[in-house]
């Protein structure tokens, strides 16, 4: 059965590749990201791997008291069935430690603008009793680290946020998936020295696919495993490791 699929941020290399996989079932979609021209080569893209339609809209994620209106004219004009969040800003923590200014728009765009998208999104399907919400947080956000904890703080607190919010929706027939990929090789971890931990957003994207019947996905699977032993621990110790 054909859905129509709200991506929002829809520039984001995992949320290209996911696009990617939806069009060749015939999907029709509905690109939201901050420049339409950058959205329009992957508008053509899809279209040639087989979507039904493909809308593109401009929006500033961190014009929070616009998405209200936004969102709701989306759901009134469309059907929609599923809505994936992927936008972001990781910034360099270095960088983050001397700003007061860029560590807020680390907020704003990682944790902000996903609560005031989502408030008006849930809303809907909830009035409608289905719909599916995919949000992409991070691995990031399961522990503090020295190395990344402005971004992580934000993404700790969209996955807190969203396991709340998919407690509320499970009843009402709507269901809410947490995305937790590990590093990601994508134009915006490009200043960051790659290890062999990194993978492409090629599998992301599948992950994404197959687990959206699941309230947590850890990408790959294997973050699970180490995230779990990471969390366990002890403070002491961890600070030790330095990491």
């Amino acid at each position: 059965m054909k859905k129509t699929c709200l991506i929002i941020g829809a520039t984001s290399k995992i949320a290209e590749e996911t696009a990617r996989i939806w069009a060749m079932h015939q999907n029709h979609f509905i690109l939201v990201a901050r420049s339409l021209n950058k959205l329009e080569p992957i508008k053509n893209d899809l279209l040639a791997r087989g979507a039904s339609s493909v809308e593109i809209f401009e929006l500033e994620f961190t014009k929070y008291l616009e998405h209200d209106l936004f969102i709701n004219n989306l759901f009134s004009r469309y059907q929609i069935d599923l809505a994936l969040l992927a936008h972001g800003l990781l910034g360099s923590q270095a960088d983050l430690n001397q700003s007061t200014e860029e560590s807020l728009e680390v907020f704003d765009v990682n944790l902000l603008s996903y609560v005031s998208l989502l408030i008006p999104i849930a809303n809907q399907f909830e009035s409608k009793g289905k719909g599916q919400i995919v949000v992409l947080s991070s691995v990031a956000g399961d522990r503090g680290r020295k190395s990344m904890y402005t971004y992580g703080a934000a993404k700790a607190a969209v996955s807190h946020y969203c396991e709340g919010l998919a407690n509320r929706l499970r009843p009402k027939g709507v269901a809410v998936t947490i995305v937790k990929p590990g590093p990601v090789d994508t134009p915006m971890t490009a200043h960051l020295k790659q290890g062999f931990l990194f993978v492409k957003p090629t599998l992301i994207a599948n992950d994404i696919v197959r687990g959206l019947k699941k309230p947590i996905v850890y990408s790959p699977w294997y973050w699970c495993y180490i995230m779990t032993i990471i969390k366990w621990i002890p403070s002491r110790i961890y600070r030790m490791i330095g990491i």
